[in-house]
């Protein structure tokens, strides 16, 4: 399908994925969930923003978290380890790619890639357990609706519209303390900006999951 072609259909069919999207936010029923999700996003709604037509832009992130009290109840414990002269607690590292890719000037395909680590000594006496894998691998297109750059309006945002999909990962679900649930799902999500104020960063979304992965098998 040519770029031309798809710049003509792109208002019609971004409205009325917009409007699924709204439908999704709306009807989606609170609920209660075992663990949260992990999968990686750029922060802070960047996604409002697309690349020029024809860019490809990489972007690499990583993140690192230590826990050394967790909290039961209303009760706190220490599971602080002490060897070597290090402290351990529930350690988390990880790290993913972001790549992006102008497919006109107002679409944009993204994907997401990395992979996780999880690790303490406190619940096995010292002896160090850990689950290490991918990442629940997130992709998708987007459609940006406005242009905050190019509109006549200073009030008028970046407004896009990303439909999204999720692939489960690779770590072990069931480890406590594992990062994120492994879960197969689909991420209808509008994202907007506008400087007029700063630089304020907007993003609705909403998972549909179509149920969590089985756990990998290993051999012992």
């Amino acid at each position: 399908m040519s770029s031309k072609l798809l710049e003509n259909r792109a208002p019609r069919v971004a409205r009325r994925l917009v409007l699924f999207a709204g439908l999704l936010l709306l009807a989606r029923p609170g609920q209660r969930a075992p663990a949260s999700e992990n999968v990686p996003h750029r922060p802070f709604a960047q996604w409002a923003d697309v690349p020029e037509h024809g860019q490809f832009v990489v972007g690499a992130l990583y993140e690192e978290s230590e826990a050394y009290h967790i909290w039961t109840g209303s009760q706190s414990h220490n599971v602080t380890v002490k060897a070597g002269g290090e402290r351990y607690g529930i350690d988390v590292n990880q790290g993913y790619f972001a790549l992006q890719y102008g497919l006109t000037e107002r679409w944009a395909a993204d994907l997401n890639i990395g992979g996780t680590t999880v690790g303490w000594r406190y619940f096995s006496n010292g002896k160090i357990q850990e689950t290490t894998g991918l990442m629940d691998t997130c992709f998708g297109v987007r459609y940006q609706l406005f242009n905050e750059a190019k509109a006549n309006s200073l009030w008028t945002p970046t407004l896009t519209f990303r439909a999204g999909a999720v692939l489960p990962g690779t770590f072990r679900k069931d480890f406590a303390f594992a990062p994120g649930t492994r879960s197969a799902a689909i991420e209808p999500e509008l994202l907007g900006a506008n400087t007029s104020a700063g630089r304020v960063w907007v993003s609705m979304r909403t998972a549909c999951f179509a149920g969590t992965a089985p756990a990998p098998t290993t051999n012992t």
